[in-house]
Formats: C-alpha cells, sequence, structure tokens
C-alpha cells in the first residue's frame, strides 16, 4: 500500500558510500515524479539542479552555507528577545547535505515559453505570471508545486528503497549561492537521496531522547469545519 512504502521515510544523517543508486536510477525518479507531478497551466516554474556523488565540493558548499543560515537564524533570535542567546552549535541532523550521493536543489524558475494553447490565451488576454522574474521569484505557486514534485520523488524513491532527506534551512539570497554552480535563482528546497546508513531516530534512541520528540497531535493539525 501507498501508506506503507510512504511510512519508511526516516531523515538521514548519514549515506551509505557504498551503496549508491545509480544516475540511470535517479533519472528515472526524477522522469517520473516529472510525468505524474501537477502544475498550474503545466508551467512549472522551478527547475531541478542534480549534483551527484562526483560534486562532493558543491555539496560542502551547500552545507557550510546552511549551518550558516541556522547560526544567523538563531542571532536574529536572540536580537528579538525570543531566545538568550545563540547555541553555536553545528547542527548534525544537516550532515546528510554533504555526505549524500545525490543532492537536488529546487529553484525557482521564470518560464520562457509556454504551449500553443496558453500563445493563445495570452494573445486574448491572459497573464502569464509564471514568465516574468518580478511575479515568480518568491511565488507561493511555485514553492507548492516544488512541494509536489518533492512528495512524488519521495514516494517513488521508497518504493525502490531509496531514502530521502529534506531541509529547509539555508540562506535566502541568490547572491550567497555564487560559488555553487547550477544556482542561478532563490531556492526552493534542498534534498539529498541515497540509501541511508545512519538515522536521526537511531541517533535520538542512542542519546535516549527519541520519547522527547513526537510529530504534533492530528486533532491540532486537521479542523473539519
Amino acid at each position: 500500500m501507498i501508506f506503507d512504502i510512504l511510512q519508511k521515510r526516516k531523515h538521514v544523517v548519514e549515506y551509505s558510500k557504498d551503496d549508491i543508486p545509480s544516475k540511470e536510477t535517479i533519472n528515472d525518479i526524477l522522469w517520473h515524479a516529472w510525468k505524474t507531478t501537477p502544475s498550474k497551466q503545466n508551467m512549472m516554474p522551478y527547475k531541478i539542479s542534480v549534483y551527484g556523488p562526483e560534486h562532493a565540493q558543491a555539496k560542502t558548499s551547500v552545507w557550510s552555507k546552511v549551518a550558516g543560515n541556522h547560526h544567523a537564524s538563531e542571532v536574529s533570535g536572540t536580537k528579538k528577545g525570543r531566545i538568550k542567546e545563540p547555541s553555536y552549535r553545528v547542527n548534525p541532523y544537516y550532515a546528510h547535505i554533504h555526505n549524500a550521493p545525490w543532492l537536488l536543489i529546487f529553484q525557482y524558475r521564470v518560464c520562457t515559453y509556454t504551449s500553443p494553447f496558453y500563445e493563445k490565451a495570452i494573445k486574448r488576454g491572459h497573464y502569464m505570471e509564471q514568465m516574468y522574474r518580478d511575479d515568480i521569484i518568491g511565488s507561493r505557486t511555485a514553492s507548492f508545486e516544488g512541494g509536489l514534485f518533492a512528495a512524488n520523488i519521495a514516494a517513488l524513491c521508497l518504493e525502490k528503497d531509496i531514502d530521502i532527506s529534506y531541509c529547509g534551512c539555508w540562506p535566502y539570497s541568490v547572491d550567497e549561492w555564487k560559488d555553487v554552480p547550477g544556482v542561478e535563482e532563490n531556492i526552493i528546497m534542498l534534498l539529498t537521496l541515497g540509501k541511508g546508513s545512519y538515522y536521526r531516530r537511531q541517533k535520538l534512541e542512542k542519546d535516549n531522547s527519541s520519547h522527547l520528540e513526537y510529530k504534533t497531535a492530528y486533532e491540532d493539525i486537521v479542523k473539519f469545519v
């Protein structure tokens, strides 16, 4: 069942260095995710830069940005009086960013063309905001569509016993990403793929703290009106 497949997802701390999914396998997963992901007017105003095992330096650079942004967030929280002081601690659960065999960076994409169907619609006065940078960068539509694509990637990976982990912490300005090839616009999401060898839940159990972390209650999230 799909539910059983999705239940297999675990956040990875370390990926296997020996058991690495092939480029052909990753490409197959991404193609099927592309094929099954819906998009407003079929524009898909985002793109995914894929970094394989040979891109170790790029992954380390991304990890550094993620860790730096985490620290900057704590400094900001301190200045606002919301925490006493920064932890000055590197979050160990970011490690998957630099040890993953496959890193995916989702970023906004300004669409430069559309289908003949919408070309006709534009001539009739339809406004295609995906084709203009000031409308699409930071767009909620692009962000949630990227999330739909990522969810499909996750399901397809888990079906093949490939692990997937997410990261939602990074510096927003594209100017801070100039040293990472393939990043040309603001980031939407970071994903890593591979065969996990050590997971977050294992570390929590080792630290005797797994019972302290749990998902927010269903009743607090879902409200029938």
